[in-house]
């Protein structure tokens, strides 16, 4: 019986090695006679370009533009400055009606007469082109929201840009 014991475990230890080791195919190149190992191919994560890859925002709050906009009793103002680097295929239309605010789960449209208000970076033109961001384009400009005043969270509200367009 002892001289059994060895002999087990010999083949216990035999079996759980094979168990633990993988198959690897190898292709003989008759050539040079070099081995070498097939190998499969790892697809890469392909991420889907979007709007957050072209764009950074930084919002500013006050309820003053300059001596003729000032906001109404109860509201402010979020200023919303867009730099966009359009890195990928889509053009954007930089026109404020395309674009609104998510501040604290609501979405706000932008006030017009204070976009285009002086002091604000936004272009003053109604012509197409000069609205458009093409692949490969660079703008920075502004947008004007107002809110009430008593619909805001403090210090730090959650805030977005949200695109319109297609």
């Amino acid at each position: 019986m002892a001289k059994l014991i060895p002999i087990i475990l010999l083949i216990l230890f035999a079996m759980s090695c094979i168990g633990c080791t993988e198959k690897i195919q190898t292709d003989v190149d008759n050539s040079e006679g070099n081995q070498t190992l097939a190998s499969t191919s790892v697809q890469p994560v392909i991420k889907e370009h979007t709007l957050d890859d072209d764009i950074k925002v930084t919002v500013l709050k006050t309820t003053f533009l300059n001596k003729l906009k000032t906001a109404d009793p109860g509201c402010f103002f979020v200023i919303a400055t867009i730099e966009m680097n359009n890195t990928g295929n889509t053009t954007y239309n930089i026109n404020p009606n395309m674009w609104a605010l998510e501040w604290d789960e609501m979405m706000y449209s932008p006030d017009i007469p204070a976009t285009y208000a002086d002091g604000i970076n936004h272009p003053q033109t109604i012509a197409d082109n000069e609205l458009l961001v093409s692949p490969g384009g660079h703008k920075i400009f502004q947008i004007v929201y107002q809110l009430q005043s008593a619909l805001s969270t403090e210090p730090n509200p959650e805030y977005s840009i949200v695109y319109l367009g297609e």
